[in-house]
């Protein structure tokens, strides 16, 4: 069996699918770090679809159509809208860097430390790609859909209550298991 992590458009995993119809069967999952499900104020020009979705929408609605077995972890959960958002704080990079052995942890812990210098005034900055399941604290199963059509937004996603769950969806994260994950990676 078979894991993918998409981090970024799904264009990719969408041509993987058309060129092999067993595919979405084989998969354990596929976890996408994409959209928005409440989010109002999503960075332009992609609110509130979210970069990942927004670029490419017909691929993120053939995946989502697929049935692959997929996770979401929307914006939402690592944002500064979440009650308890992801974030990397200053304090946080701190411990990361003073911790940091191997050569990828320490360019991590730059990369960190140079995102939250780019905003001085920044006490924290949002991770819109953590994908790790373990740090999310609210699961909901979701029937998602794609909208195509530009006026609609595309790329947005949109829930559909009448419909079957297709995507089991974090809404929410634990910034406590979070910093403990991040903190035991960088070793």
């Amino acid at each position: 069996m078979l894991s993918l992590i998409a981090l970024v458009a799904l264009t990719n995993v969408a041509q993987a699918l058309r060129d092999d119809p067993g595919l979405a069967s084989r998969l354990d999952v596929i976890v996408i770090s994409g959209g928005a499900m409440h989010v109002e104020k999503a960075p332009a020009p992609n609110a509130p679809a979210k970069w990942n979705l927004f670029i490419d929408p017909h691929a993120a609605d053939l995946v989502f159509c697929s049935g692959a077995p997929l996770v979401l972890v929307p914006l939402d959960a690592t944002g500064k809208h979440d009650p308890s958002p992801i974030l990397l704080n200053r304090d946080l990079a701190r411990r990361f860097a003073a911790d940091a052995h191997g050569r990828e942890s320490q360019l991590m812990a730059r990369l960190m430390m140079g995102s939250l210098l780019t905003d001085p005034g920044a006490k924290a900055v949002p991770l819109g790609d953590a994908v790790e399941p373990a740090v999310c604290a609210d699961w909901r199963d979701l029937s998602i859909h794609v909208a195509l059509d530009p006026d609609a937004v595309a790329g947005q996603t949109l829930v559909d209550a009448s419909d079957m769950p297709n995507v089991r969806v974090c809404l929410g994260g634990d910034p406590a298991v979070f910093e403990t994950a991040y903190l035991a990676d960088g070793r």
